[in-house]
């Protein structure tokens, strides 16, 4: 959890300078999320917008598989803000609700034992998750 939170719970504020950077918290707003159904012909359907991570992790209380994010800018400063939301929630005792908050239902990540964050754009030659955790984070 200390590699995470010195690490990558500091996001840039300019892609030109790396060094200028704000905690995750500071800057933070969370992007619209919706949940895409795919139709029998292969059409895909914008479904109901995404506000927990309850509704974006399970499906009818079953774990998703795979969860794929894609679209518009912020994806990468969501998946920041999910590893600061899961570092905060395993180093407290408390897991109260954020109230009022999009993603603020902590309970549900709280349940995860292991986080991993690794960026597919660093990753473009790996073909497997244990490389890219391996070139990542113990490299």
């Amino acid at each position: 959890m200390r590699h995470y939170d010195d690490k990558t719970c500091n996001v840039p504020l300019s892609m030109l300078d790396d060094s200028l950077e704000k905690r995750i918290t500071d800057v933070y707003a969370s992007p619209k999320l919706h949940q895409i159904k795919i139709e029998k012909d292969g059409k895909r359907v914008k479904h109901v917008q995404v506000l927990t991570y309850k509704e974006l992790f399970y499906t009818d209380d079953k774990s998703n598989q795979r969860i794929y994010i894609q679209g518009e800018p912020g994806k990468s400063t969501f998946a920041v803000k999910l590893v600061h939301d899961w570092c905060k929630q395993n180093q407290t005792a408390s897991a109260a609700p954020i109230e009022n908050a999009a993603f603020g239902d902590l309970l549900t990540i709280h349940k995860f034992k292991l986080l991993f964050f690794i960026t597919l754009r660093n990753s473009r030659e790996k073909k497997g998750v244990a490389e890219m955790i391996k070139e990542q984070l113990i490299n």
